[in-house]
């Protein structure tokens, strides 16, 4: 069952480059689409600046996409429409890569929890309390402990806080933007032992965001991988992680200490450059190996082959 349905979603900024300069036109998503089975797992992965938390913010209503269409079971999302601001907030979660920063330090975290309650339920102060309790015991923590502030707790208990804060209204989505990465190492396996329980019970889709391909193995159905804000190569854990066929996919792999021996010589050429995302050339032309004179030239679209995968680039066609 489709849960999200995104299609050809864009996303451009306009900055400044000075008094007497025009604005720059920065493109950071261009005709992203993909769905989201009820359930199910959505890893998108990429290096930084892929254009992978601006995707998140979108879905979320946090910006509002330059053009495209986000449908949630079966219903377009408008991003000025009050009702539908209410209905993505209460059904599209998040988790934040930095518990701490998304805590407010002034406040208990019960008191944090319940004005969520407060704003998007009609839940009377003992069923608030009550909900609170039950929700922080599904995360592993006391329930007396929502009297304590942010800064009592550990890294990994703060996480535990967010994701309790995240499934108090029993979302049907959570976006989860690199939840992992912020934690140390021994505590990384215990969070994502909690999202996949979590998962299991309360039936939520993930979209978990990552630059982690060892995480991601173990916990996503489908990938996505994006470059420089557009998607290159998207298809089922089993296909990607087999083989994947995408030349920056394969960097990636190469770059990944557990995977390197698999792909020992396919690491991209030169440093990353923020690319045009016009119409005009493949987004890693200038770092591929590959690269014929009609990836210069040309825009590999992103083609689907056979079980739902799919690959933009001209090797391929």
């Amino acid at each position: 069952m489709t849960l999200l349905q995104v299609n050809n979603l864009t996303k451009h900024y306009k900055v400044s480059s000075g008094i007497f300069s025009p604005n720059t036109l920065v493109r950071a998503n261009q005709n992203i689409s993909f769905t989201l089975e009820k359930g199910k797992t959505l890893a998108i992965v990429g290096e930084s600046g892929s254009g992978k938390s601006t995707l998140a913010r979108q879905i979320i209503g946090i910006e509002k996409p330059t053009s495209g269409s986000i449908c949630l079971d079966g219903k377009e999302l408008r991003f000025k429409n009050r009702r539908d601001k209410r209905t993505r907030f209460k059904t599209i979660r998040m988790i934040f890569q930095n518990p701490y920063e998304s805590l407010n330090p002034n406040v208990r975290i019960g008191h944090s929890l319940e004005q969520t309650l407060i704003i998007n339920t009609k839940l009377g102060k003992k069923q608030r309390l009550k909900k609170i309790a039950e929700t922080l015991e599904k995360v592993g923590l006391a329930s007396e402990q929502q009297y304590r502030y942010a800064h009592m707790f550990s890294g990994g208990q703060r996480q535990r806080i967010a994701i309790a804060r995240a499934i108090l209204l029993e979302p049907s989505i959570i976006i989860a933007d690199e939840p992992l990465s912020a934690l140390d190492v021994s505590i990384q396996a215990q969070i994502l032992n909690l999202i996949q329980s979590l998962q299991e019970e309360m039936g939520i889709s993930f979209i978990f965001i990552s630059h982690d391909l060892h995480v991601v193995e173990h916990i996503a159905d489908s990938i996505m991988v994006m470059y420089n804000g557009r998607v290159v190569e998207q298809g089922n854990v089993s296909q990607i992680f087999d083989e994947p066929l995408h030349p920056y996919t394969q960097s990636l792999f190469a770059s990944t200490p557990i995977y390197r021996n698999r792909f020992p010589n396919f690491l991209p050429r030169g440093p990353k450059k923020q690319v045009d995302l016009l119409d005009s050339a493949c987004v890693f032309a200038e770092r591929c190996q590959y690269c014929e004179t009609r990836c210069t030239a040309q825009t590999p679209m992103l083609i689907e082959a056979e079980q739902a995968y799919k690959i933009a680039c001209f090797k391929f066609e």
